[in-house]
């Protein structure tokens, strides 16, 4: 009988020499004569003869006839599947044969879990403790050695203790972890106590660009000599002015050595006070304008009321044509905000102004496509002809779909395909106009036409491709495709300091932090070593990172992967106390924030829910800490009980429901027909709002996605491709 290692060399290994034979485990998956659900465990130790594996099995205690089928299968060649080492996975498994690839060992770091609570109780002090040892810290810091996360223990200690440094220490600090993101903050803080003691050598010895404008311009000020080109000189200082915020104090002397240089043009002065205005920033805007020369003055005041009241600019008299470029631009910002407020007046001037200013063909194209937009969100009679228009002068997705929305919604199927039809051939593969031209087709009963369209839609995981199975009356294919686990991969990533800090600070809940390493990690590997490092992270249940790194590779088909069955145990729990689809539940928070739980919106909406800390107050009736809705399981209590007040809000519609969650559901019933009712599937693609009717698509999607992930059977699209929206019978309150 052959030695053991060399059968495993010889058989299972089409790359002999990736098999580590001092590796002390393996795990295999086989069937093998009916043993398929057995578990047997064998340590392989250096040897790794069969005497040694006899040895093993006898210490085990295992029954000795399992044992000769085990020898059986191995000496006779029953194992058909190939043999993966894993590290820190002392199981060889026979497996059903319908598995078709072996996951190796997951990195967790086990070997941490000492130091992990260490780390823990170490950054706990500096945070909490307002007076501590500092022997004591430095003694707590040094047994940190050798775990993943001592350059940030030492970074937070440096921080905490940066007036006590000195250089040298600081220095070594930065030189050591250099280009980790560790050292950012330190960096950034010991320049600044640097710059306020007038340590300048030490300063500029340190400095790198781009850690804040005033860093910036005090190394600028000292490092630019007093002859230095003036071309050299703009380069450097006219990105930090030309921006629509003020800069720091610091910056002044810079800026008035580049204005006397008689770089700050009139142009660029101009320029900079436009922005400050689309930005709504009053008050730096007023103090540019004073610098604008007079005979530009009339345009910073056109500015002002585009931005303040834009109904000013539709009289033509404000503008005197003597500076035409300039007066089209604001003219077309002005009445790119009123149009969808007062598209009447914006018609009338627009009509007026293709006359007396010099607008660009861009300019035209974008006030007739943003007129066309408002017309059919108004479902105006005069929105198919400003479509068509916006449509004969360029290709613009949006107008397209609004002008297929638009004729379905009046039964113009025929006018619906030849739009589509008519449109640029680069829309002809979207699922949306698949869906469309096999909706049109069927109103227009050409069946067999229909039948193709919807068809090729449906064989796309997508909200337009699940309701032309509805309309079929089959069941969608999800399409599932895991990718493939691949042993050689993960050990490389295993092996990686920034994965394993990135793993550590994760496991910290200390996710900003985690996410630069994580991102750092991502940058230094291929496309293959990426997808593993994925996978990984799903296993660690970082199921965010997971989500948007499978979008990121273009790896969409492993569809568990990127719609996770996360927190279940509380989103279930609270789910069927509030008698809520624990699917709709899951893809609202998939949607929201892709199970991100420190997610902060630019609105203030936090965790994996989005609630507003306002809403969180309204729906329990009590003062809500802000803090408590980056905790799941109260972020999920709050949001699943607000999607019951929703639900009960709109009479239990769950179209209405999703939609009430992105908009509010005073405004989405507005949107309700108020005489005739109209199909589900038109009534959304007519939602007045992008982000909600985008939204409104992707939950209904989701929702369906995770019932079948949850195993429950779904006629969710069935209920959408019969459902009618109806005006109410009875106001809703």
């Amino acid at each position: 009988m052959k030695n053991l290692n060399e059968r495993l060399n010889s058989r299972y290994w089409s790359e002999p020499q990736q098999f580590n034979p001092n590796i002390s485990n393996i795990r295999f998956e086989q069937s093998g004569l009916g043993y398929s659900l057995y578990r047997v465990r064998v340590s392989l130790f250096s040897s790794l003869d069969i005497n040694h594996v006899q040895d093993c099995m006898h210490q085990l205690n295992r029954p000795l006839n399992l044992y000769r089928v085990f020898l059986w299968v191995i000496t006779f060649g029953f194992c058909t599947a190939p043999l993966v080492w894993a590290q820190n996975q002392p199981v060889i498994e026979l497996l059903p044969p319908s598995q078709s690839h072996i996951k190796p060992a997951v990195y967790h770091g086990e070997q941490y879990s000492a130091q992990r609570q260490a780390f823990a109780e170490f950054i706990g002090t500096l945070e909490s403790a307002r007076h501590y040892d500092v022997d004591e810290m430095e003694s707590a810091l040094a047994e940190l050695r050798g775990y993943p996360l001592y350059p940030y223990a030492l970074k937070h200690w440096l921080l905490a203790t940066l007036p006590l440094q000195n250089g040298a220490r600081v220095g070594q600090f930065l030189r050591e972890y250099e280009g980790q993101p560790v050292v950012m903050n330190v960096r950034k803080r010991w320049l600044q106590q640097l710059m306020d003691e007038g340590e300048y050598s030490q300063f500029e010895a340190f400095y790198k660009e781009g850690l804040s404008a005033e860093l910036d311009c005090v190394y600028l000020r000292r490092t630019l000599s007093a002859d230095v080109s003036l071309s050299t000189l703009d380069n450097k200082v006219a990105s930090l002015w030309l921006v629509p915020y003020s800069q720091p104090k610091a910056c002044d002397p810079l800026f008035r050595r580049w204005r006397d240089a008689g770089l700050q043009t009139p142009q660029r002065t101009l320029k900079r006070m436009i922005m400050a205005v689309k930005s709504n920033n009053i008050k730096l805007a007023t103090w540019l304008a004073r610098s604008v020369p007079s005979e530009q003055k009339y345009l910073t005041t056109l500015w002002f009321d585009a931005q303040r009241s834009p109904y000013k600019l539709t009289r033509m008299n404000r503008f005197p044509n003597r500076a035409s470029e300039q007066e089209a631009a604001v003219f077309t910002y002005a009445m790119g905000k009123l149009v969808w407020s007062q598209v009447d007046a914006v018609i009338q001037a627009f009509s007026v102004a293709q006359q007396r200013l010099k607008l660009s063909d861009e300019s035209v194209a974008s006030l007739t496509a943003d007129i066309a937009l408002s017309l059919a969100v108004d479902n105006h009679p005069n929105a198919e002809k400003w479509l068509q228009r916006a449509s004969d002068l360029r290709s613009d997705p949006e107008v397209l779909r609004w002008h297929v929305a638009t004729k379905v919604r009046r039964d113009d199927w025929q006018g619906s395909l030849d739009v589509i039809q008519q449109a640029d051939p680069a829309f002809g593969d979207d699922v949306a106009y698949q869906y469309w031209q096999g909706r049109s087709y069927q109103q227009l009963g050409a069946a067999e036409q229909a039948k193709q369209q919807l068809i090729s839609a449906a064989n796309q995981r997508h909200y337009y491709g699940f309701l032309a199975s509805a309309q079929l009356k089959q069941t969608p294919a999800l399409n599932q495709r895991s990718p493939q686990w691949d042993a050689v991969a993960q050990t490389k990533l295993a092996s990686m300091p920034a994965l394993q800090r990135a793993y550590e600070l994760f496991s910290h809940q200390r996710f900003t932090e985690a996410r630069r390493e994580w991102r750092r990690v991502l940058r230094s590997l291929n496309k293959n070593e990426k997808l593993q490092a994925i996978l990984l992270a799903y296993d660690w249940q970082w199921f965010d990172q997971a989500i948007f790194g499978l979008a990121q590779v273009g790896y969409l088909d492993d569809v568990e992967r990127r719609f996770p069955i996360a927190f279940s145990s509380r989103i279930n729990a609270s789910a069927q106390e509030h008698q809520i689809d624990p699917a709709w539940a899951y893809a609202i928070a998939r949607r929201e924030s892709s199970f991100m739980t420190d997610a902060i919106s630019h609105a203030g909406a936090r965790g994996l829910m989005q609630v507003l800390p306002s809403t969180a107050e309204y729906i329990t009736q009590s003062r809500f800490p802000y803090q408590s809705l980056l905790e799941p399981n109260q972020n999920v209590d709050v949001g699943i009980k607000y999607m019951r007040y929703l639900l009960d809000k709109v009479g239990d519609n769950p179209v209405l429901a999703t939609a009430s969650y992105n908009a509010g559901w005073r405004r989405v019933l507005d949107w309700v027909p108020k005489s005739e009712p109209i199909p589900m599937d038109i009534w959304i693609e007519t939602i007045p709002y992008r982000e909600t009717r985008n939204y409104v698509k992707a939950v209904l999607a989701y929702r369906y996605i995770y019932q079948l992930q949850l195993g429950n059977s779904s006629d969710l699209f069935e209920q959408i491709g019969s459902m009618q929206m109806a005006p109410l019978s009875t106001p809703l309150k």
